[in-house]
């Protein structure tokens, strides 16, 4: 199923519960959470502002945009490569990189967003 989809069917249900229901859930859900995944649910529950940022439409539509000129090749980690040669060998191959465009920064923002959100 798609994120668009899900998040409507989420919204739907949300919708058609009461407030004690919503947080029976929550409490139901936090003791269904392993040991090792009850940090990430917490910081969910104090974290709302970044959660409820990631998960709305203009939140999503952002990221969409951003993935869309990565595959455009608008934006791009770019790649420089030479062979360095040391004292009688064989040269080396050097990659070096040069984000100019804050695409990994990006990245480690959406992959926080998403670890935060998803438990």
């Amino acid at each position: 199923m798609n994120y668009r989809d899900f998040m409507k069917q989420v919204n739907d249900n949300l919708s058609r519960m009461s407030e004690e229901e919503k947080n029976d859930w929550i409490r139901d859900a936090a003791r269904k959470t392993h040991e090792n995944k009850r940090q990430t649910f917490l910081d969910t529950l104090m974290n709302t502002e970044t959660q409820t940022n990631y998960l709305s439409h203009s939140a999503m539509n952002e990221i969409e945009a951003w993935c869309k000129k990565i595959k455009n090749r608008d934006i791009y980690i770019e790649c420089i490569g030479y062979e360095a040669y040391g004292e009688g060998h064989y040269g080396e191959w050097i990659n070096e990189y040069s984000d100019v465009f804050g695409v990994g920064k990006e990245l480690s923002k959406h992959f926080r967003l998403q670890k935060i959100c998803y438990i």
